[in-house]
Parts: structure tokens; sequence; C-alpha cells
């Protein structure tokens, strides 16, 4: 079935209150004992493995990976959401996003990145205005392998641009230039 005839079916549905609640229910009902499943093969582990991370017993990760199970607590998931280093919400939304979400699950969409694999968390280079290569004869990121053989102009230059960037550079003196002011002007626009 193409989505947009499911998107209409859903929303034929939902539109009687018992379908509704009936709909909100299953989202978490079943949702969360896949999304557990999931994650849990997603880091290859066994139920045992995933009890002994988020310190409960194997009989409880099978319990709670059944979709008939419906005693999830707050304490539950937080466990486990620290078990799987990922994070939990638990917000009251709109109907209309529930249905969004339904019609865009996939397995993918299952299975959060962890924190260490989140690209967000990452460190990122920071590119060198082509301006200020060109000032000082050099075009390349802070950071790069060729960083290592950088001048005192591209050390500064880089304390100035991670300065700008709300952290601070090792000595006020290097702010009172008129690279400093150059670089304050490209930044800001």
């Amino acid at each position: 079935m193409n989505i947009d005839k499911h998107r209409e079916k859903l929303i034929a549905r939902i539109r009687d209150k018992e379908h509704r609640d009936a709909f909100v229910s299953a989202r978490i009902q079943v949702g969360i004992p896949l999304q557990i499943r999931a994650l849990r093969e997603q880091k290859e582990w066994n139920q045992q493995e995933l009890a002994d991370n988020a310190g409960v017993k194997q009989s409880w990760i099978a319990t709670i990976e059944n979709p008939n199970y419906s005693g999830f607590s707050l304490k539950t998931l937080l466990k486990l959401a620290s078990a799987f280093d990922v994070g939990l919400i638990v917000e009251f939304v709109p109907i209309s996003t529930l249905v969004d979400r339904e019609l865009k699950l996939s397995p993918e969409s299952l299975t959060p990145v962890t924190f260490e694999r989140d690209p967000y968390f990452k460190p990122q280079p920071i590119t060198i205005p082509a301006e200020f290569g060109m000032l000082l004869g050099v075009s390349m990121s802070l950071g790069s392998p060729a960083i290592q053989k950088e001048s005192p102009e591209i050390k500064k230059m880089g304390k100035l641009l991670y300065y700008n960037m709300g952290q601070k550079a090792t000595d006020q003196k290097e702010m009172d230039s008129p690279l400093h002011d150059s670089l304050v002007e490209v930044i800001n626009q």
C-alpha cells in the first residue's frame, strides 16, 4: 500500500475517539517493545547482556520485549536508555505527530544512534575563510595535519576563531590586533 492510501485509511480510523485512543496506546505498547528489541539487536546483545547492562534480570528483559506487556515505568525506560546510551523523550504531542511517525516507521527509525556514534558530538573542523587564507598565503582547516607546521599567524587566527565561537583565547593581547578586527568582521557577516 502506498503511503498516501495508508495515511488516508489511518486518518479515517482515528477520527473516531475510541480508535484514536487505541492508536495512541498501540504506539506505546507495541512500539516500545519493538524499539527495545531493535536497540538490543543493534548492539548485538542477547537478552542477558542487556539485563547485565541495565542492572536487571534477563526474565525482565524478556517480559518488556513482549508487545502484550504494558507495565513500563519511567524508571524502567530510563534504565534502558542508560544501558543503550541513548536519550529518552516522553512528551504529549498532537495526534498528527504520531500519525507522521507511524507513516515514517522503518527499522532505522527504531534504532537511534548511540552517544558515542552521534555525529553531533564529534569535533567539527573549522575552515579558515578564503579571505584569511589569501591574506596569509595558506588554505587549510584548523585541525588538519598541515596545522602542525602552522605559522604563528595561523595559531593566532585559530585562537581568535575559537574565541569568537565562545571559547576564550589564552592571551587577551591577541584580541587587540587588526587581524582580530578582520576576523570579527568576517565571522559576523
